[in-house]
């Protein structure tokens, strides 16, 4: 299973003295209806799901569309916010805490900044991202397809 290959890595992470070491993480909770990011908003953490669900969702640029447009909920050991290991840009989406949350937040500098040091750790991390990612483009082309 994809997600919790992420999951495991995570928490294998998570008891690395070097990872603790290096990166600023905390395990925080939110209640429901929290905003963990806010579309168009820059952000300099990376989430992943301990427990929970949450709902994303984005606003569209497009007149005829619906001003918000449910994406898709996801629940624990879920990786949030991954885009911004890759880019420097603002939050793509809204992401709301449907039900009680528990997250380990993960500061992106320095995360990458161990990734950049760590490159057998930061393959790993990386190849499940992309795989994640992968596996929520592919349902979102089935989505799509279902729409038409």
């Amino acid at each position: 299973n994809k997600v919790l290959f992420m999951f495991d890595i995570i928490h294998t992470l998570l008891e690395n003295p070097l990872f603790k070491e290096n990166v600023k993480f905390t395990i925080k909770s939110f209640k429901k209806d929290h905003k963990l990011l806010a579309q168009g908003e820059l952000h300099s953490d990376v989430y992943v799901l301990l427990e929970g669900t949450v709902q994303i969702s984005n606003q569209s640029k497009y007149p005829k569309a619906k001003l918000y447009s449910h994406i898709v909920n996801l629940s624990g050991n879920e990786i949030i916010g991954e885009f911004g290991l890759f880019d420097d840009l603002p939050a793509s989406a809204n992401v709301i805490a449907f039900t009680d949350i528990k997250v380990v937040e993960i500061d992106i500098p320095s995360f990458r900044t161990f990734l950049e040091n760590n490159p057998q750790i930061g393959y790993t991390i990386l190849l499940s991202t992309l795989k994640t990612l992968v596996n929520r483009l592919r349902t979102t082309d089935e989505l799509i397809l279902l729409h038409y």
